[in-house]
This record gives C-alpha cells, sequence and structure tokens, in this order.
C-alpha cells in the first residue's frame, strides 16, 4: 500500500480518508471514484482521474478480474466428476 500512497498522496491533493477508501473500495470508473472523492471535478481533469484509476488498477489489481480468478479457481477445485467428494482432511470418500 506504501506505493499506492506515495502515488497517489504525493502526486496528486487527496485527503487521507479519501485514499483510505479508495484502498477500500479500489474504484475502477469515474463514477465510482466520484463517490470517494469530495468535488472530484472541481479538483481534478479528467486525465488526473483517469491517471488515478490507472494508478489504482497497476497497484492494487483489477477487482473484476480478480473475482473471476477466484471464480474460476472455485469452480477448478470443486467436484472430481468421479462421484467421490474430498472430506475436510482432503481424502476422498467412497
Amino acid at each position: 500500500m506504501h506505493a499506492l500512497g506515495d502515488r497517489l498522496l504525493d502526486q496528486y491533493d487527496i485527503e487521507k480518508a479519501e485514499f483510505l477508501q479508495i484502498i477500500n473500495l479500489r474504484p475502477t470508473t469515474p463514477p465510482e471514484l466520484d463517490v470517494i472523492i469530495e468535488e472530484m471535478e472541481d479538483r481534478f481533469t479528467e486525465a488526473q482521474i483517469e491517471e488515478m484509476l490507472a494508478i489504482v488498477k497497476e497497484i492494487l489489481g483489477d477487482p473484476d478480474e480478480m473475482e473471476e480468478d477466484a471464480i474460476g479457481g472455485a469452480a477448478e477445485g470443486g467436484d472430481d466428476g468421479g462421484g467421490k467428494a474430498a472430506g475436510r482432511d482432503g481424502v476422498a470418500s467412497a
């Protein structure tokens, strides 16, 4: 998170509370960022807004891609199709 703080807090006039919300909510679109940053359109240009979103995505990752990975991983780790389900200890039961 330090790299994100260095880039957003130093490069842009972001308040600490706004920064914390950016970390927690991980906005990916201007409207999502607008909810977090007070008077965003008065304080930043469209280019700056897009740069901030790119920085968030670069450092924190894209939450949509992470969600897809989590869903895909859960689907892959499910039933092996052999009719035997693994218990908590990972041992398949008959």
